[in-house]
């Protein structure tokens, strides 16, 4: 909930933001471009003094000096020649004249610009003047599709008149009456020259061009043309995320780039608990990739996608060595879109969106089926039952409860982004809102509400000197509904948001697992309740859960950056860079007592007794401030690029939380009202990272390439031994199609590309190096201190060695655009906790080195661009395979076979094995269900194997394989029996554009991925009921691959499921989780340009669209797309199924 401080906070913001803009504008006016000067140059004077200065000194003189700006190429820039003009009010023809005499230049006047034209030796020197009295008017479209060219660029050939179009590919321009030629060029296509001759008109067609290569990238602390790169880097362009309607950036990435996997752990809005890992998961800490916003460290899924220009990711060593210690799991960069030259340009866009669960589960809702199966489960498992075929007739008669269908309905989502671009010369600005609202499908006030702004600013204070600042404030209010595993808000200074027990959200887990026997409300109106008619166990009420249990999350980010670049000389710049991300959060999880009631009217459970108030108030502190400097220089057939820079991070980070119950009345729950205070923690941490850094570039004849990257991090979270490292970085490549013996019509462009680098990670404990001792620690009365930690001092930095080889190539004239990599990235020392022996009578755990990782694999990414009559195809399809294995496990860690048990929370399968995945599933490998010709008559087993280890299997138990052959079945059977690491990812990514109408389809799959899911999967797991178990053994149905039906862990068959400690667990529970859907599909149509000119409309686009419509999977009543470590049924919400209306408008 938003204090009262908040809001005055917020309505002095706004008002400063008005103010603000104000005076922007006022400043835009204040530093516009004087109007054109119709002075004569001989009625221009003024006083002046060269002295053997360069051509390019006395121009910028003469510019700061007058009116008149000059025009020159690179002919101009390496001439040699000096001048000397002195004289007091001399005219600016008369010097103009003596500068041309004492060089090869003569001059010609244009309005109020100078162009300076190359003279030849005998040619007479001359000063001309005149004004531009003719327009012409044209559009540039491109020769394949007939698509408008926005953003061409038309000029007259030897001079800087030029123009650019706007939206429609329409052009208008001024030129002098003598202009011969027209320039049209565009990125990615061949540059036109045009005889203008006496034509007042043009339609300009441009082709596609092998230039599409020199698209520019963002790499570490600069930008690069995509064809010099010799690093594996990709690219998601802003205009490709917004094709489709997106809430939060990580879907911008998910399947549309090769080795990466996105996996959205649950459909609750604010909780969807999304992970992003680039190439595989190496490491025990936090594996996903380092994201910067506009060079800051920020999360994905607080920017808004409508402020994204692109997204660059760096998944090669070489590439991401630049960041050193946090970049091992790669680096994602946003770039935001920033302002243009121009009038201001409005810019609004909105999405309504109606949302399901992509799968229902299928539940057993009929009373009498239910209660009869769990008779039948009951007797088997040996568990006592009150219903006797008489009580099962009367509660049939009363009818069935559908808790699902009660309780799921439809969610509502609506989106609204408004941005202003615009600017001139000397200043340029976009400053952009958006107001996003996603309600829940499951019944209840669940919800997110997200306001954010962004203010880009960059100005030119001179020729030399540029500034920008970039300022985002972002406010989240989310209410989530209870979790059914709470767990302690900070652990040695690492606070875990997720509720790793693996149950998850309480309410959509208590409507899988309640029975159909139950009621929503008594006679009286109170919370229904089993009592002693429950199957399993009486649940809770889901109508009380949602009156009555609730957490709010409220959260305020402020990031923000300004910079300002210097460039004494030519190509070599200076820049200094401060940025703040400032996290204020507050979270309050609020639980009121409540009671349920039989259909008797006596009262069967009192839940959450004296209530319960859990508060926590959190604020991070971020600073970073880094000074670099670049040099660039190309002389002959040599480009070479310099840069060095220094780095300074620091984090503070405050935090305080409380839980108290013992509440006299529901009335009473706020902090402080509480009798009890069961838990009470004040936090405060801070770390800091220094570092130098630095890159070589050498460039010969655009063919040969070569990278040098060079970090050396400083560290506080290591101690004196092991502070500083380095991390290099080296990558080549060979351009092939630039030699002069390529002669391909069918490739167009072949790159070879090599790289290898080291990368570094440093502890997530902040003082792992550093013992602890606590004081207030009491011995039979007497006040002391405590060891209460084991510090590390020889603790060392993770490294992660990559080897990355690629090609790049382009077909058939650019239609077909392919590049292709194999990566290898070893991780050693990887850091982990391990608990110190009870004798040492210290508790917390030591962090040490415990690890090899090795991930490898190849990525494929091919891009199609065609044209059949007016229709045009893009399509992108990109393909990876990752094999993942634990390569070498530290001695003081693992047992005699290296092998080491690492299972929290409610996952208890996950285990660490050399030779194996990482987060391994271990166990018993499935091998059947018992049939009745499995056994003699006096019960035992025909194959002789002993199973007394687990007990007495009878017909219909799941069978266990020995696999060591000794006709025994125990702990020495357990195999790896799962991976939770994909091996496969996959996207394909289609746009279909006819005329006005646009069509785009977006599919993005894993395959072979695997999670351990074995509770409350229904077998009575608690209280519900899957028809998956309907069809387990019977006598009359012998299933081989469903075993009879028995109540949760109970009987030989839940052993199974955590049976002897966990030793006995089976791969019958393990699910295969890979899936092919269709993220996406978007139909949308955009109004004729004629029809939109009568109401000054740039822009306007209408479309629908659907999200996760189709799922191709093996799993029928769990969503696929679900976190690899929630092990209960209902541990996570399904992914939402939307259906969406929207508008893209530009004026």
């Amino acid at each position: 909930m938003k204090s009262e401080l908040l809001k005055l906070l917020m309505f002095a913001s706004k008002q400063a933001f008005y103010v603000f803009l104000i005076q922007l504008i006022t400043l835009q006016l204040l530093l516009a471009k004087p109007s054109t000067s119709q002075d004569l140059l001989r009625e221009t004077t003024l006083s002046i003094e060269l002295n053997q200065q360069s051509l390019v000194v006395a121009f910028k003189l003469l510019e700061e000096r007058t009116a008149f700006r000059f025009t020159y190429g690179k002919d101009v820039i390496k001439d040699q020649s000096t001048i000397t003009v002195k004289g007091n009010n001399k005219s600016l023809e008369s010097i103009l004249s003596e500068i041309a005499r004492q060089s090869e230049f003569n001059f010609r006047r244009i309005n109020d610009n100078i162009y300076v034209l190359k003279r030849e030796k005998k040619e007479a020197v001359k000063i001309t003047e005149e004004f531009v009295d003719r327009n012409i008017t044209g559009k540039v479209i491109e020769a394949d599709s007939g698509e408008p060219l926005v953003g061409a660029t038309i000029r007259v050939k030897g001079t800087s008149i030029g123009t650019v179009a706007d939206v429609d590919g329409n052009f208008r321009l001024s030129i002098p009456d003598d202009a011969k030629i027209l320039v049209i060029s565009y990125v990615g296509f061949v540059t036109q020259e045009l005889l203008v001759g006496s034509r007042i008109s043009f339609e300009i067609l441009l082709k596609t061009d092998v230039a599409a290569l020199e698209e520019v990238v963002v790499v570490g602390y600069g930008e690069q043309n995509k064809v010099n790169l010799t690093g594996s880097v990709a690219k998601v362009s802003g205009e490709i995320i917004n094709q489709r309607p997106i809430t939060q950036g990580t879907q911008a990435l998910q399947g549309l780039t090769p080795g990466i996997f996105v996996n959205t752990n649950s459909g609750e809005p604010g909780n969807d608990d999304a992970s992003v890992t680039i190439r595989g998961i190496g490491t025990f800490n936090n594996a996903e990739p380092l994201v910067l916003v506009d060079g800051i460290e920020a999360p994905l899924d607080n920017i808004n996608p409508h402020d994204i220009e692109s997204i660059n990711i760096l998944k090669d060593a070489a590439s991401a060595s630049i960041y050193g210690t946090r970049a091992a799991n790669g680096v994602i960069l946003i770039t935001t879109k920033r302002g243009s030259e121009g009038k201001a340009v409005v810019t609004y866009n909105n999405s309504f969106s109606f949302t399901s669960p992509t799968v229902d589960p299928d539940l057993v809702l009929d009373t009498r089926q239910y209660l009869e199966t769990y008779v039948d489960a009951a007797e088997y498992s040996n568990r006592n039952n009150p219903f006797t075929p008489e009580l099962i007739d009367e509660l049939a008669a009363l009818g069935s409860t559908n808790w699902y269908d009660e309780y799921v309905n439809t969610g509502f989502v609506q989106d609204h982004n408004v941005s202003i671009t615009g600017g001139s010369g000397n200043i340029k600005y976009r400053f952009s809102n958006r107001y996003f609202d996603q309600e829940g499908y499951v019944e209840g006030d669940w919800f997110t509400e997200r306001l954010s702004s962004r203010l880009n600013l960059d100005m030119r204070l001179s020729d030399k000197l540029n500034a920008g600042i970039s300022i985002a404030y972002t406010n989240t209010d989310n209410r989530q509904a209870p979790k059914n595993d709470p767990q302690t808000f900070v652990v040695d200074g690492v606070e875990d948001n997720r509720y790793t027990g693996g149950k998850g959200n309480f309410l959509y887990t208590i409507l899988l697992v309640s029975p159909p026997n139950g009621t929503v409300y008594d006679e009286f109106g109170r919370y229904g309740g089993t009592g002693g008619e429950s199957s399993r166990s009486q649940r809770d009420n889901p109508q009380g859960l949602i009156d009555n249990q609730w957490i709010d999350n409220d959260a305020n980010e402020l990031l923000g950056n300004a910079f300002i670049e210097y460039e004494p000389i030519k190509n070599f710049k200076l820049r200094y860079t401060t940025g703040v991300n400032l996290n204020q959060q507050s979270y309050e999880e609020t639980r009121l007592e409540y009671e349920q009631y039989d259909r008797f009217g006596n009262r069967t459970a009192v839940r959450t007794p004296g209530s319960i108030l859990r508060t926590r108030e959190a604020t991070t502190l971020n600073f970073t401030n880094w000074l670099q400097a670049s040099y660039t220089k190309s002389f002959d057939y040599h480009e070479i690029g310099l840069m060095v820079g220094v780095n300074q991070e620091t984090s503070d980070d405050r935090r305080i939380a409380t839980a108290e119950t013992g509440f006299g009345s529901t009335s009473l729950v706020q902090p402080g009202n509480g009798t009890a205070i069961s838990d009470i923690q004040n936090y405060d941490g801070e770390w800091a990272l220094q570092s130098v850094f630095g890159r070589v570039n050498y460039n010969y004849k655009g063919t040969y390439l070569f990278e040098l990257n060079m970090r050396r991090d400083g560290s506080s979270r290591f101690g004196q031994n092991n502070r500083w490292a380095s991390f290099p970085g080296v990558s080549a490549g060979y351009v092939i199609s630039n030699e002069n013996f390529w002669n391909s019509n069918f490739m167009s462009f072949l790159k070879l590309r090599a790289s290898w680098g080291i990368i570094g990670v440093q502890s997530e404990q902040l003082y792992p190096f550093a013992s602890e001792v606590t004081l207030g620690n009491d011995y039979n009365g007497n006040s002391g201190a405590a060891l209460t930690k084991f510090g590390n001092p020889d603790l060392e930095w993770e490294e992660t060695t990559t080897i990355d080889f690629g090609i790049d190539l382009e077909l058939f004239d650019g239609k077909i655009y392919l590049e292709a990599d194999y990566f290898r990235k070893e991780s050693d020392g990887i850091l982990t906790q391990i608990n110190n022996p009870l004798t040492s009578g210290v508790n917390s755990a030591t962090t040490i080195n415990s690890a090899n990782i090795l991930n490898k694999g190849w990525e494929l990414n091919l891009t199609t661009n065609n044209k059949i009559g007016d229709l045009r195809i893009r399509a992108n399809f990109n393909l990876s395979h990752l094999d993942n294995e634990v390569t070498k496990i530290n001695s003081d860690l693992s047992s005699d076979n290296d092998m080491v048990y690492i299972g929290t929370g409610g996952d208890r399968n996950v285990w660490l094995i050399r030779d194996a995945p990482i987060n391994a599933i271990y166990g018993h490998e499935f091998g059947g269900v018992f049939q009745t010709d499995d056994f003699n008559d006096d019960g035992s087993l025909r194959s002789g194997i002993d199973y007394s280890w687990l007990g007495s299997p009878r017909p219909g138990d799941i069978k266990y394989t020995d696999q060591n052959g000794d006709n025994i079945i125990d702990e020495s059977d357990r195999v790896v029996i799962g991976d939770r690491n994909p091996e496969w990812l996959y996207g394909l990514n289609l746009n279909l554009d006819y005329k006005g109408f646009d069509l785009g389809m977006f599919f993005q799959g894993v395959g072979n991925i695997e999670s351990w899911v074995n509770r409350y999967t229904g077998n009575f797991g608690h209280s519900g009921l899957r028809e998956f178990w309907t069809n387990g053994w019977t006598e009359e149905n012998p299933s081989n691959t469903i075993p009879r039906v028995f109540v949760d862990r109970d009987g030989f068959n839940g052993q199974s499921i955590e049976g002897l400690g966990g030793q006995a667990m089976n791969s019958f529970w393990v699910i295969d989780q890979s899936y092919l859907r269709l993220k996406n599909i978007v139909l949308g149509y955009s109004l004729p340009k004629k029809l939109l000119d009568k109401y000054s409309i740039e822009r306007l686009r209408i479309y629908v669209s659907g999200q996760n419509l189709w799922t191709q999977s093996d799993l029928d009543d769990l969503d696929p797309e679900r976190s690899q470590f929630s092990n209960h049924f209902g541990g996570t919400l399904p992914q939402a199924k939307s259906y969406t209306v929207g508008l893209n408008l530009t004026f």
